[in-house]
């Protein structure tokens, strides 16, 4: 089994975790304890990935470079948070597109929230410019894509330090 098996292995249960979560989370309509859920996912996210870098470094004997752990984990966290992404996507637009007027309209709470701090005028701009955005555009799918890719990275460089471990005899092999 080669890197890429494995890592795309964990970047598949990282997505039915993704998805999953979602999923329970609409369901049950626990939307109200958002940081929690979001906690939540970033931690099993990191558990699963981690573990994609430590399958991977037990392939190899135990022993690891912080590149081959960052390629194994980033492989696994852009095919995880990518379908993650594009299930958001096909939820919102297809299944249940009420859900994007539900995150409007808690945008549009907040800044009523925070309106004597923002001043009327710029929170009246605000609030049409939420109302008038197409949450479900190209530029913003490429945005939330782009996003879940460089989360990825960003997520995989740290573990791959974690993970890391050279082989002391490596060196002398060399010679």
């Amino acid at each position: 089994m080669d890197i890429s098996t494995s890592s795309v292995r964990y970047g598949f249960i990282l997505a039915a975790f993704s998805i999953l979560l979602s999923l329970v989370t609409y369901l049950l309509d626990i939307s109200s304890t958002g940081y929690l859920i979001g906690i939540l996912s970033l931690v099993g996210s990191i558990f699963i990935m981690y573990f994609a870098g430590h399958t991977e470094k037990n392939k190899l004997g135990g022993f690891i470079s912080w590149k081959q752990a960052l390629k194994a984990i980033w492989i696994c966290g852009m095919i995880g948070f990518s379908l993650g992404t594009v299930y958001q996507i096909v939820f919102m637009k297809y299944i249940d597109p009420s859900v994007l007027e539900e995150q409007k309209e808690m945008k549009i709470k907040m800044i009523e929230n925070f309106r004597g701090s923002m001043g009327d005028e710029a929170a009246e701009k605000q609030i049409e410019l939420i109302q008038s955005e197409d949450m479900l555009s190209l530029k913003n799918i490429s945005i939330m894509l782009a996003s879940a890719i460089i989360a990825s990275f960003i997520i995989s460089a740290l573990l791959a330090l974690i993970v890391r471990r050279e082989n002391p005899q490596a060196l002398f092999d060399k010679y």
